[in-house]
């Protein structure tokens, strides 16, 4: 009677290492079905992954992709009795990570099919980073793997405006970038960021200097994130809590002098929303902890200008969020 065991393995367990050269070999005989996954079920694997690390807090906690049952084999290495599914998409996820990160041809681990001998040679130049990936309808197991992959990169075959094909571009110009370092993105993507924005003076200044901005636009519950929304109505931009206007909203502007206000000393700063597109008496209402003083700031949409107004009722007006900040500090 053939000895059988179960246990858990690290995915780093079947890869490529000093002990084995080639990383785990796979065979997946010829009576497995072809791979039929579609691209919703590789979205909610991701998604899956994405949840769970949501708690990676917690060291003792991990990820489980369910079970692989395999048999041994001494001339094919690990039989694949159920499960190559999974298998077959974790090694896509792999390659395409490998390939975007670190640029060269994936150390992963062999997979290997009876039916068809050519597969793991093709697997493994899946989705060349720097060409276009092509559907291959020719052949049903390419077809539904090519079709893993684009979900993974976000590309539509049928896309006609060019928004995954641009937004990949950018994506590999990042990569590719001279400061950035797969070690430490976060690092990275600060670097960038203060080397090049001192070129940037449209809208998406305040995105990158003010990260408030950007943090106002998830709210975590329970450790999972809700998303709210931007939203662009000719030159006036909304951070909303719904896809339509007639919610509560902050106005950008001025929510970014609202976040830079607020980290002042002595200053005690309140925000007021406005609903829909109704405009509101002041934005911000700023009080001094030193002098007693108050302001009530408005950005007006009109005029695309700051309205500073005292308790006297004197106003003034300032054209960047810069500026205002600047003179508000002063008297404070």
């Amino acid at each position: 009677m053939a000895n059988n065991s179960m246990g858990t393995k690290k995915v780093e367990e079947l890869l490529v290492s000093k002990s084995m050269p080639l990383g785990m070999q796979f065979y997946v005989p010829n009576y497995q079905r072809g791979y039929r996954w579609k691209e919703s079920q590789v979205q909610q694997l991701l998604n899956d992954i994405k949840e769970f690390d949501y708690e990676k807090n917690n060291e003792k906690k991990f990820y489980c992709l369910q079970p692989l049952v395999v048999t041994e084999d001494k001339e094919n290495g690990w039989v694949v009795i159920d499960g190559q599914q999974r298998l077959t998409t974790l090694f896509i996820i792999l390659t395409c990570i490998e390939k975007m990160l670190y640029k060269e041809k994936a150390q992963l681990y062999q997979m290997n099919y009876q039916n068809k001998p050519q597969m793991h040679d093709w697997l493994e130049e899946l989705g060349d980073v720097n060409n276009d990936v092509q559907i291959n309808s020719d052949d049903i197991d390419a077809y539904h793997i090519t079709n893993a992959w684009k979900r993974l990169l976000r590309i539509q075959s049928n896309e006609k405006n060019g928004t995954y094909q641009n937004r990949r571009k950018m994506f590999f110009s990042l990569i590719k970038d001279p400061l950035f370092d797969q070690n430490d993105i976060a690092d990275s993507l600060q670097k960038i960021c203060d080397r090049d924005v001192a070129g940037i003076t449209d809208w998406r200044k305040y995105f990158i200097t003010v990260p408030e901005i950007m943090d106002s636009l998830h709210k975590y519950t329970d450790g999972r994130a809700s998303e709210r929304y931007v939203r662009f109505e000719g030159k006036y931009i909304f951070l909303m809590g719904s896809t339509r206007l007639y919610g509560w909203n902050e106005e950008y502007y001025s929510y970014a002098l609202y976040c830079l206000l607020k980290k002042l000393p002595n200053a005690s700063v309140k925000y007021n929303q406005a609903k829909g597109w109704e405009d509101v008496d002041c934005h911000i209402e700023l009080t001094s902890s030193t002098n007693a003083g108050k302001w009530k700031i408005k950005y007006l949409r009109a005029k695309d200008k700051f309205s500073v107004i005292d308790a006297s009722g004197v106003q003034s007006l300032y054209s960047t969020v810069e500026d205002a900040k600047y003179a508000l500090e002063k008297l404070l």
